[in-house]
């Protein structure tokens, strides 16, 4: 695949489907962030959609495999499709009765930005702050009515509560191809870096499903480099002139194409927040927020207590999708859990 080496994912899948002559194939990638060996890259496919947490993505650069490409046209089949029908519909049904599926469906994963900063729970400022002034400003009903160009899903899913957007920033265009910032990163690379420019998170988001990078990662990385910066262990020669201070939105588009490429700094901050903490010096462990070397999402354990757990005990560290992590380790929480799954029509849960 030296052809496409180099390239980035909008533009491989484009030639794999022209030189394979079929636009419904799917291809699970890596971008120029993998075949660097971004120690946080990410498999992408469809362009838009990321295998994120671990570096999968610098596994496939290192065995130089580019990509992976499936085709196929069988259906898939049910052992009981009639039943698997009446599920959908009631499902599809009942889903505006779950308060927070339907905001879901409105205002994608955005929705929730309120309410964890209502409760404490979103980051600000490299982890300083559990709510950030700017939130207002990244909520998912802003995003609706202003960048917002249409709603995508997954796989027969009635949700819906994907988002494509389209916008600019700094003069670079964002595409609906690469789709539109989930929470996690709306927090990464907005309130953890004290950014509430949505324009620029959407061209954060893009730039890493471009280059194939985990965005959680690669935004806690930059937050964790702008304290180092604010703190003197970081100079304007060590960032190549760029001010790598909180609430500088045209810096974490910089330094997110930096990492991707490993220009500069990026090449010292592509190795992820802990060791990169190794190589500045012994005061920048002061300013980690990792586990097991793993940045933490957009949840503050502090707020949500069974993220403590999950975050302490995974193989891997810090990842709020490894255990449900919405139910408390309260009395009736695991109901709740399933009391919404039951208005799903999933009233048999093992």
């Amino acid at each position: 695949a030296e052809h496409l080496w180099g390239k980035v994912t909008g533009d491989v899948e484009a030639q794999l489907k022209e030189e394979l002559h079929d636009p419904k194939l799917e291809v699970l990638q890596i971008g120029p962030g993998g075949e660097k060996l971004v120690r946080f890259a990410a498999l992408i496919n469809m362009c838009n959609r990321a295998n994120g947490r671990t570096g999968m993505g610098a596994v496939m650069g290192s065995k130089q495999l580019k990509a992976v490409v499936v085709q196929g046209s069988s259906k898939l089949e049910a052992a009981d499709k009639a039943a698997v029908t009446r599920m959908q519909r009631e499902g599809t049904k009942n889903i505006d009765e779950i308060a927070d599926v339907k905001g879901l469906g409105l205002n994608g994963t955005a929705d929730v930005v309120g309410f964890q900063n209502s409760i404490g729970s979103l980051p600000a400022f490299n982890y300083n702050q559990g709510q950030f002034a700017g939130a207002d400003n990244l909520m998912g009903d802003v995003m609706s009515s202003t960048i917002l160009k249409e709603r995508d899903t997954c796989f027969s899913c009635t949700v819906r509560c994907k988002r494509v957007v389209e916008t600019e920033f700094a003069g670079q265009k964002v595409l609906p191809l690469y789709g539109g910032p989930e929470y996690e990163t709306i927090a990464t690379m907005g309130s953890y870096c004290g950014v509430d420019d949505l324009n620029a998170v959407a061209l954060a988001n893009q730039l890493c499903n471009m280059y194939g990078l985990d965005t959680i990662a690669c935004g806690a990385t930059i937050s964790f480099a702008m304290e180092c910066f604010e703190n003197g262990l970081l100079t304007l020669a060590d960032t190549g002139g760029i001010e790598l201070r909180f609430g500088n939105p045209e810096a974490v588009v910089d330094m997110v194409e930096k990492i991707a490429n490993r220009e500069g700094l990026g090449d010292l901050l592509a190795e992820g927040s802990a060791r990169a903490a190794e190589k500045i010096g012994p005061a920048a462990a002061e300013y980690l927020v990792t586990v097991k070397n793993t940045e933490l999402p957009a949840h503050i354990p502090h707020a949500k207590k069974s993220l403590g757990l999950i975050y302490a005990v995974n193989p891997f560290g810090a990842d709020h999708q490894s255990s449900e992590h919405d139910p408390m380790y309260e009395e009736g929480g695991a109901q709740l859990y399933f009391d919404r799954l039951a208005l799903l029509g999933l009233h048999d849960v093992q």
